[in-house]
């Protein structure tokens, strides 16, 4: 359930934004682009901080230091490149949704699938499989 509630939450946001546009008769398209593309960014930054070896500790005179693996300090520096670009990625969600929110990109099962929306999904989704390699790691 906790899994559930912390990668879902964006789409539990977007249900009820969207119940809450729909009674107050607002399109709901141009917003969600950009939500998954802000939570993205949202899931990306925590899995900068390095993962410590649990017993494995040196100290010294300057304080305690902690071990990682070199696979989570090469895993961070990744993700700090997708989290630059996962910034460009929620800019264009935006300007794509205010400048233009009926451009589409393909038609899929006949729904026109939007560039915002498109773009927000795809970051969504990268976001969440980093996550989980970082708790593989």
């Amino acid at each position: 359930m906790y899994l559930i509630i912390t990668y879902g939450f964006p789409v539990i946001l977007i249900v009820f934004e969207l119940g809450i546009r729909l009674t107050m008769k607002v399109d709901t398209s141009t917003f969600i682009g950009p939500t998954l593309a802000s939570a993205a960014l949202c899931f990306l930054a925590p899995l900068t901080k390095p993962k410590e070896i649990s017993g494995v500790a040196m100290s010294n005179s300057s304080g305690e230091h902690i071990t990682i693996k070199k696979i989570d300090n090469e895993f961070i520096g990744f993700t700090w490149l997708l989290i630059f670009v996962a910034l460009f990625a929620w800019a264009a969600c935006c300007v794509f949704s205010n400048q233009e929110p009926n451009l589409n990109l393909f038609t899929l099962y006949d729904h026109e699938v939007k560039v915002h929306f498109f773009i927000g999904i795809v970051a969504y989704f990268v976001s969440l499989a980093m996550t989980g390699i970082k708790e593989w790691l």
